[in-house]
């Protein structure tokens, strides 16, 4: 049986990583959040100034992505995230409250990836099974489809890693340390969590279409039909 095909343009943990959104779109997620973190006490607990910044910092990373002529969807999401966390904390007029989404988001990211492996259906295999070209075939193959599983696991670690250390700061209203923890939280984890999905997923490889022989040697030699 000859081995399947190495898949393009995903031959280390650099190429993974680009693929799932890269360094630089983990780094400008996490800046509104950190700099809405600082600005508080820095600014004397004035939640406008310290949303008005967040905000700011976000329509600048999207202006920037569209000036550069990059994907934009990324930033434009992290944009309306940031809106959306600015006025809930604007609604409940409590600076804490401007985290509460990135909580709730990432208890979500990591219930959904623990979930998908329980049902047998790995989120990392959805997510990344199309960018691969083998949709959902790995689910076919037991070799992949427990890579996939063992990879979201270490997804779902990721996201309660996250949990774990923003619940007990936002319970304490820790504002200015819930906006620094996106630092560590950010790409210091990412990048990690992109590393063991690559030698995880890297012992297999894309399902692929199996080639149409059968089908061209049911078919009678050129020399027959001529006959």
């Amino acid at each position: 049986m000859s081995p399947r095909p190495r898949v393009a343009g995903v031959d280390s943990p650099h190429d993974l990583l680009a693929l799932l959104g890269g360094t630089r779109g983990v780094v400008e997620s996490s800046v509104p959040g950190v700099l809405f973190g600082v600005v508080y006490p820095v600014s004397g607990g004035r939640l406008g100034v310290s949303v008005a910044v967040a905000v700011a910092s976000a329509v600048v990373i999207a202006a920037l992505a569209l000036l550069q002529r990059r994907t934009v969807q990324q930033a434009v999401s992290g944009l309306l995230g940031v809106v959306v966390m600015a006025a809930y904390a604007e609604w409940r007029g409590d600076a804490t409250s401007f985290y509460f989404l990135s909580v709730v988001k990432n208890a979500g990211y990591g219930t959904a990836y623990l979930v998908s492996v329980l049902l047998r259906w790995p989120l990392l295999g959805l997510i990344l099974g199309p960018l691969l070209g083998e949709g959902v075939r790995w689910r076919r193959d037991p070799a992949r489809l427990r890579a996939y599983s063992w990879a979201s696991l270490v997804w779902a670690a990721m996201f309660g890693i996250r949990v774990a250390v923003q619940v007990p700061l936002y319970a304490a209203s820790a504002t200015t340390a819930l906006g620094l923890a996106n630092i560590p939280l950010g790409l210091p984890l990412f990048i990690p969590t992109c590393i063991v999905t690559w030698l995880i997923l890297r012992s297999t490889h894309p399902v692929r279409e199996a080639a149409a022989e059968p089908e061209r040697a049911a078919q009678p030699a050129p020399e027959a039909v001529a006959d």
